[in-house]
């Protein structure tokens, strides 16, 4: 292990702490990582991979690794970015999930880790472990789809525990049949320009829906085009394309590693939303990559209605705002009256760094509370 930037402790024999930065981690360290992934099946997550953590850690800002020694043996690692005395997900507001890298027996609670790292909070995205003492977590459910029995096996029980809705998406696809000339797929879109449009597509939605511009800063594309431009042999992104006569009519970027595929952010064309591109995009990427051989699939936590419709599994995990009991109880004395919506809002303004553009207004939001709707969050994935 080499170049730490800070340790902390609480006693000979006792958990230590030792902060690197991504790019601090050693051969010997990404293998340990792997071992730990290797033996702890509810970690398989695309955004707990190393190779996610020491790419997207290199761009994003304030990034850092936890790494967890007890009697000089590495225990684990924890991927964070710090804002404040707050800690996010590495990479937040894009990463979907959270937790201690190690064996379970061996993961500490949240509580100790915010104390031994001398933060305040965490901002949790989807926390898999014990929470420990903190307050303001709240239990959620990441839809999962699991294809090990074969796609037609998957589409048979979907479309019997939900007829409606498949029975509504056969017939969009038979009214596309008869508008358009050519449907077509493009399972890992390569064009240059796929990138380009699908952010130009997202921000477009998170403009009209009040959300804050997670692309304005700039980092946050620069991770996407990273990880876009790796090998498929590994941990990589892919875009996939639906496309309508000559128009792409919807895009769907995905990070995928060994473990799974994570459908992560979708983006459609406003005037193709008639004809569900998003949704039949997705169950084409399904099909798709089943036959290609990929079985598991991430849909995340969000609320979106369609995850009822898709998933045929599930992982327990914890969102929300964390807090040492100390610092909870200091807010609560304070009267603190921020909401949820808001709060997340700002969170995602302070992960970007966009101070420029949002976190002024961010904080006129706050002092007009009782005045403001915020509608959606920065991980309201919505797709048509």
């Amino acid at each position: 292990m080499s170049s730490p930037v800070a340790k902390s402790s609480v006693g000979p024999g006792a958990l230590q702490l030792e902060e690197i930065r991504p790019e601090a981690l050693t051969a010997s360290d990404l293998a340990r990582w792997r071992g730990f992934l290797a033996a702890a099946p509810d970690l398989g997550s695309p955004f707990l991979d190393p190779e996610f953590t020491r790419i997207a850690g290199q761009i994003a800002p304030n990034t850092r690794i936890a790494v967890l020694h007890r009697r000089g043996e590495i225990q684990g690692f924890l991927p964070f970015q710090r804002r404040g005395a707050t800690l996010q997900p590495l990479a937040a507001p894009l990463n979907d999930y959270q937790g201690v890298v190690a064996a379970p027996d061996r993961r500490p609670g949240l509580d100790v880790l915010l104390r031994q790292l001398g933060a305040s909070g965490a901002w949790v995205t989807g926390w898999i472990g014990p929470a420990g003492s903190v307050t303001g977590l709240s239990p959620a459910s990441a839809a999962l789809v699991d294809l090990s029995a074969g796609w037609d096996d998957y589409l048979a029980r979907q479309s019997l525990a939900h007829p409606k809705f498949f029975r509504d998406k056969g017939r969009v696809r038979r009214r596309i049949g008869a508008t358009f000339a050519r449907y077509a797929v493009i399972d890992d879109d390569r064009d240059a320009t796929c990138l380009a449009e699908l952010v130009r597509l997202k921000r477009g939605q998170l403009h009209r829906t009040g959300q804050h511009d997670i692309f304005r800063c700039g980092w946050t594309r620069d991770i996407l085009a990273a990880l876009l431009a790796r090998p498929r042999s590994g941990l990589h992104a892919r875009i996939a394309t639906l496309r309508l006569d000559d128009e792409a009519a919807a895009y769907e970027l995905s990070l995928v590693s060994d473990a799974m595929q994570h459908f992560w952010i979708p983006a459609y064309e406003p005037r193709f939303a008639a004809h569900s591109p998003g949704m039949l995009l997705s169950l084409d990427t399904l099909r798709t990559r089943r036959a290609q051989g990929a079985v598991l699939f991430d849909l995340g936590s969000g609320p979106e209605r369609y995850k009822a419709y898709f998933g045929n599994a599930a992982r327990p995990v914890l969102t929300g705002f964390a807090y040492r009991a100390e610092t909870a109880a200091s807010r609560l004395m304070a009267g603190d009256r921020v909401g949820g919506k808001l709060r997340r809002r700002w969170a995602v303004i302070e992960a970007c760094g966009d101070y420029a553009s949002g976190l002024s207004r961010g904080a006129g939001a706050m002092l007009r509370l009782s005045r403001v709707r915020v509608r959606g969050g920065a991980d309201d994935h919505h797709r048509s």
